[in-house]
Formats: C-alpha cells, structure tokens, sequence
C-alpha cells in the first residue's frame, strides 16, 4: 500500500482550508450582491407602484368629473369641461352620434356618426360598475392618438367622453424627471402606447426575462405593473449604471481578502511543519531499529521526549508490546482447544447425514401421494371450467336484446324524425325555393352546404360567443325571434365574415333559417342511423365472440370530442331531461380506432343514463394533461357502493337485471382503452361518479 507523509496531508489540508475559505468569502460576495440586487429590484418595483398610484388618481379623477356631468340634470358649458376632455358626445341608444358637446379640430367623428362599431363603441355593450365604463388605452376614432374612453347611460343613451393620453403622460413625465427615469405606458403585448420620452427608439417592451433594455447609448433596468382599472401595462425604466457602480465597488473587495486569506494560510504551514511534523520525523527514525520481542524501550532522544504527544506514544508502545506478547500465548491455546473442537464437529455432521437421508425417503413417499391429488384437483377444475362456460353461454343470450337496445332505438327515433320531416319539408320546399331571389337562392344553397357538412362536434364556448354576437346584430335589425335564429347560425359555423354578412341583409332570414334547421336536422338523423347500426354490428361481435378483442391496426388521427358528440346522439332518446354539460379543450388529438372510442364512449354514457333515471345532470370533459389526453365522464347518480367498486371490470358482474345488460360493457371498455395504450379508472360517492380514460396524445 502506498504510504503518505504528515507533510504532504497537512499541506493538502491547508490547501483544501484556503480553497475553502475562497469558496465562503466568494459565497459572501455572492450574496451582498443578489442582496444589492433584490434591494434595487424593491426599488425598481416601489417605482413602478407610485407611477401606478399617480396613473390611478389621475383616472380616479376624471371618472369622478364625468360621473358629474353623466348625472347632471344640464350638461356644462362645454368650456368648462375642455380642461378634462378633449371630446364629449351624446350618443342613441343605436350607437350614433346624436350631439357633439365637445370636439378638437380635425375630428374625424360627425352627428350620425356610427360609434357603436368602433373600439370606443365597445364600452356601450358593458354593464359598467359604479355607473362608468372605462376602456383601456385605444387609438382615438377622432384622430388615431392614444386614449382612453369613458362612457355612462343617460336619458335612454349614452354619453362618451375622450381623455387624450397627453395629460397622463405629461403627469407622469414629472414624477420621472426628477427620478431621472423613463415611464412607459404599453399595451398587454408589449406595444408602446406613450412614454415620458417621446423619442424613445424602441416599439415593443420585452417579455419578464429581465434582460436590460438599451435606449438613448444606455443600458435601463425595467419594472412593471399591469393597472387593473385601464387593463394596459405601466413599464418604469431606470439606469443600470447606478447598479452597476455598487456592485463593482463590491468586486474590488474580493482579491484584497484573498491575499490577507493566502498569507495567514502560508504562516500556519510553516509554524505547523517547524513545531510539529520535525519533532514527528525524528521519532519515527528512533522506531527503526525497535523490537517487539526485545522487550526494551525504543531508543528516543530526550528533546523529543519533551513533547507530550511523544512522551505518550512511547508509553503506549510499551503497553501494547505487552500485551501483545500475552496475545500470542492466548493464540496458542486456544489453536488446541480448535483442534478438539474439530473432531467432535465432524461426527456430529455425520450423524445429521444419516437423519437427513431418512427425511428425504419419506418426502420421496408424500411426494407421490401429492401428484396424485393433484391430477384430481385439475379433473375437478375442468369440470367447473366447462360448467362456467355454460353458464356464461346463457348469460350472454339473455344479455343480447339490452347490448342492442340503445342503438336500435337511436335508430328508430332518427328514422322517425327523417320520416317526420320529409313529409313537412318536401310540402314546403318547392313553394319557398320558388319564392326565393337569385341572391337569396345563392345564400341559401351555400349555408345549406355548409349544414350538410357541419362535423358532428360542439363548440361550447366558441358557439356561445358567436351567438351573442350573430344574437346583438339581429335585435339591431328588430327580428323578434333573434335568440331562435342566432342559435341556428352558429351552429353551422357561421360566426362572422362575408358568409355572416351577406346572410343579416337578406329580408327572408328567418324563413331560410327555418328551412336550414329542418334540412340539416335530416343529415345529422341519418348521420346517428349510420352510428347506431355500426355501434350495433359491434355489439353483436363483441357478444358473440365473448369480449375478444383484435390487436389495434389502422390507427388514425381522432378527435375525441368528435367521438363524444356521436354517442351523445346515439343516445339522445335516453338523455331526457338530463342536464348535458361539455367542457371540451380544442386540439387535444389521439391516434386511435374511430368506432373503437366511440363504442368506450357510448357505453359510458349510457351507464351514466341509467344510473340517473332521466333526472340530473351528465358532465362531459376533455383536455390535455401532459403527455396524455384526459377524457372524463360524469354523473350525479347514486354511485357505487365501495363493497362493488373493486369488481366493477370483470367480466359478466353487473348491478342490472339480467335483460338489462350482462356486465360486459365496462370489461369492453378497458380492453379497448388497454389496446389503445390508455387507462380507464373512476372515483365514485354518493352523488358523483366519474370515469377518467388516459390516451396518448398525439402530440406528445
């Protein structure tokens, strides 16, 4: 083994000591800086929050003086209102500009004026609280400079009052002279809207990265707020070179402590080598000529002896000497009591031979007796195994008519309704279509072809807004039955553009919307037939062939929402007055079987259904979640009892009546899932159960 000197360690201790006194002082450094850091940062932000406090008054300011005029029996010469607004308009309830109050030159706004459809209009469509709508800052409809608008109802209309952003800022400007800072105000994306320089070269703010911004032949620091009253950002810049001026007088510190490190280490090693290694040295050359067996004492010089540490380890080599001779007459003894020992052991050995040979005859003998019993228990085991097969023959005939029931009833209420409406439809078709225009013929065919190729899906929150809005521009034109018509439009997708707008100015709107219900109800009937009868022929191979599923092939991109909508179709007989509740995230594709999911689907829900017997409230999910896409199925039913839950996947167990169902559904469903490289789970308690499937996502 390789020997190491005394000098050598204490040097590398030394060394590690120092290195690690730099690492510490460095450490310490590190830290007064992030503190000077963090102390400016605090700074950076209590700035930003008085420019916000300076910004909030101001508008507190002018929405309280509007918020006077607003309520005032008579408006104010308007001379006294120009201080405050650059421009004051009394507005319809149409959202045109009835009366000009007060107006800068060159203003592109006129009496008549259609300010509804403009950005300042917008704040007329809000429920203002306290009495004032107050709009972010917007390019002025007068004269495109920043803005803001306010707005509050008055005798049946409105009136709307412009603050150019000029006062804000000039404000503002005063607050970061004498800081010597730059206030920005920009939008949510980072647009500059107005600075406190004007001549600031650059348009967008960056995102919080934290990077400095170069402005002016300088390097400025930013701080933000986002103000909750106009919604837009408020940005405060302030020089790096205060920053940097601190912490460079922090680095100068650093080599001046690692010098005063590096000579008091150099001191402790050489009074280290010089009082205690020397005298080391010297001992452990006395020790060469020393024996154990002499019994004598080692010969060491009387200077050394006067170091108490050698004094002690003399003593102890003497007393371990000793004591080691006793050892080795210990070792002697005790090697003939082995001696003994060992010969006993070895008859001992022989005779648990013996013993052992006797044991392995008799477990020779049991052996056999078992094999026996054995062939019993698997003639037995056959004979139950084929019992079990017949019992599950007749379960699965009894089970047949329920796997098909939903289907065929989907199929017998869209055949009906198709029926129902064929009759009506091709009555009234040919006297309409007659009675059409060339340009109301033209939009009719194209809004019917785009119903006839409307994917079966739903668009809760997207559809929801564009009926608002398709809703508002039709209560503006006075149809009486806007809701009804809105509905319609936006279920085919018509949400805005030339389509939209080609469809409000034909003068038999309602009337082309009626037909296009009724017609576009005959494609989605016929496109639940198509569903039914697939979903059927795969209940009646699933049945047949006991569960037994193929390996997964021919994969495809599939939305499930896609899915979901089919089977909630497949199973609109059944809903009711069941509540039906979507909450779809868009573009959360897997790739999977088509039919495959919609039968994992359809089953669900329709467990879902009987559990609630027509009454509460079925939620319908999807999203992503990380690598997978969640799909869950919800209901307020009874739940499961805990006793049930663990056997609610095996195969033929069922809570229903045998003509009900026989306890396949679920055992379907999670080899199709399993097959797809997904789970299927639930949590279930009185009053909510909830089936969670995991699929891979397509994007993952």
């Amino acid at each position: 083994m390789r020997r190491r000197s005394f000098a050598a360690y204490a040097l590398a201790v030394e060394g590690v000591a120092f290195f690690a006194s730099l690492g510490a002082l460095a450490a310490a450094l590190m830290t007064a800086s992030a503190a000077i850091r963090a102390d400016f940062e605090q700074a950076r932000r209590a700035e930003a929050r008085k420019a916000e406090l300076i910004l909030d008054s101001f508008v507190e300011r002018e929405r309280r003086i509007f918020l006077g005029v607003a309520a005032a029996a008579h408006i104010p010469e308007p001379r006294f209102l120009a201080e405050s607004f650059s421009d004051l308009y009394l507005v319809g309830k149409t959202g045109r500009v009835e009366d000009i109050l007060l107006a800068e030159g060159g203003s592109a706004v006129y009496p008549g004026f259609e300010l509804a459809f403009t950005r300042a209009g917008a704040l007329l469509a809000e429920k203002p609280s306290e009495g004032c709508a107050l709009s972010s800052i917007i390019r002025g409809v007068e004269d495109e400079r920043p803005s803001i608008y306010l707005a509050a109802a008055r005798n049946g209309g409105w009136i709307v009052a412009r603050v150019r952003i000029e006062r804000i800022v000039a404000e503002l400007a005063r607050f970061a002279e004498y800081r010597g800072e730059i206030i920005i105000l920009a939008a949510a994306d980072g647009r500059i809207l107005a600075s406190t320089r004007p001549e600031l070269g650059i348009d967008l703010i960056p995102g919080a990265d934290k990077r400095p911004i170069t402005a002016f032949g300088a390097q400025w620091l930013s701080s933000e707020r986002m103000n909750q009253a106009l919604g837009d950002r408020i940005v405060v810049l302030s020089p790096r070179s205060e920053l940097d001026r601190v912490l460079g007088a922090v680095r100068l510190v650093w080599p001046l402590l690692a010098g005063i490190l590096l000579a008091a280490a150099a001191l402790r090693t050489g009074a280290l080598r010089r009082r205690a290694l020397a005298p080391l040295g010297r001992f452990a050359t006395a020790l060469d000529g020393w024996s154990i067996d002499a019994g004598l004492e080692p010969p060491i010089e009387k200077s050394l002896l006067e170091f108490d540490e050698v004094a002690k380890l003399r003593h102890a080599f003497m007393q371990k000497s000793e004591e080691i001779r006793s050892a080795i007459g210990e070792l002697k003894r005790r090697e003939a009591e082995i001696v003994a020992l060992n010969a006993e052991l070895e008859e001992r050995v022989r005779l648990r031979t013996a013993s052992l040979e006797r044991a392995n005859a008799e477990l020779a003998t049991t052996n056999t007796r078992l094999s026996g019993t054995l062939r019993e228990l698997k003639s037995t085991h056959k004979r139950l195994v084929d019992a079990e097969k017949l019992a599950a023959i007749g379960r699965l005939a009894a089970g047949t008519a329920h796997e098909l029931n939903s289907p065929l009833g989907a199929i017998r209420s869209s055949a009906e309704h198709v029926r129902e409406t064929l009759q009506t439809e091709l009555k009234l078709l040919p006297d309409f279509l007659a009675g059409l225009g060339p340009d109301e013929r033209n939009v009719f065919e194209r809004l019917l072809g785009r119903a006839l190729m409307r994917e079966a899906e739903a668009l809760p929150s997207g559809q929801r807004a564009a009926r608002s809005r398709i809703e508002a521009r039709l209560k503006l034109q006075g149809l009486p039955n806007a809701d009804e018509l809105a509905e319609t439009l936006a279920e085919i997708g018509l949400e805005s553009g030339d389509e939209l707008e080609a469809a409000l100015a034909l003068p038999r709107l309602d009337a082309i919307v009626e037909r296009l219900a009724a017609l576009s109800s005959i494609e989605r009937a016929a496109r639940v037939i198509v569903i039914g009868a697939e979903r059927a022929e795969k209940a009646v191979l699933a049945l047949s062939s006991r569960v037994r599923r193929e390996e997964l092939a021919g994969a495809v991109l599939v939305d499930p929402i896609v899915g979901l909508e089919a089977a909630v179709a497949l199973l609109r007989h059944k809903l009711g007055a069941v509540e039906l509740i979507r909450d779809y995230e868009r573009d959360a594709l897997v790739f999977a079987q088509p039919r495959e999911l919609e039968h994992v689907f359809a089953n669900l829900l329709d467990n879902a259904c009987d559990a609630l017997s027509g009454q509460g409230r079925i939620e319908l999910a999807i999203r992503k979640e990380g690598a997978n896409v969640v799909v869950e199925v919800a209901d307020t039913g009874p739940g499961i009892p805990d006793a049930l839950q663990d056997r609610v996947f095996e195969p033929f167990f069922t809570t229903k009546s045998p003509e009900k169902g026989l306890g396949l559904g679920l055992h379907q469903c999670k080899k199709i899932v399993e097959a797809h490289g997904g789970t299927i789970g639930f949590i279930s308690r009185p009053g909510r159960t909830v089936f969670v499937i995991r699929l891979p996502s397509a994007s993952a």
